[in-house]
Formats: structure tokens, sequence, C-alpha cells
């Protein structure tokens, strides 16, 4: 019984740093595509430990607000539709 739980924790473990270096992962082609000028603008939520929320916008003088407005509605759907909720 016990080394069941022992490879369960391990398996946890495991996932927990593949889910942390897959969002790195996400991050870095992010800022690489904004270090070669081929992002206007970002508006980001984060969900931090102890599940502290984050809000942001970033844009550049060419990424009118609006444009972000529409990509957050989009992303709204989106992520309503992949919770299963529509």
């Amino acid at each position: 019984m016990t080394a069941n739980l022992v490879l369960l924790s391990q398996e946890r473990e495991k996932q927990a740093i593949e889910d942390q270096q897959s969002l790195i992962a996400g991050l870095k082609k992010l800022l690489e595509a904004a270090e070669k000028g081929e992002l206007k603008g970002v508006c980001y939520a984060t969900v931090n430990r102890g599940d502290m929320l984050s809000f942001g916008i970033l844009h550049t003088s060419e990424c009118g607000v609006h444009e972000l407005v529409g990509v957050s509605q989009m992303l709204n759907f989106r992520l309503i539709n992949a919770a299963g909720v529509l």
C-alpha cells in the first residue's frame, strides 16, 4: 500500500514539473514573438498560488485598446467553450 502511495506522489510531482515546463515554454514563445516585433498587444489574466489573480494589458502604440477588447471577448468565449459551459 505504501509503495502505491509513493508511486502516486511521484507521478503527481512529475506531472507538476511537466505542467510548469509547458507554462514556461508558452511564455517564452510569447517573449520571443515580442522581441521579434511580431506582437502589437497582449491582454492577460493569471491565477497565482494562493488563488490570487492579476490582470494586465500590454500594448504598443500601433495597437488600439479596442483591439484588445475584441481579443478579450474572443478569449472569454474560448474559455467558456473549453469549460463546457456552452
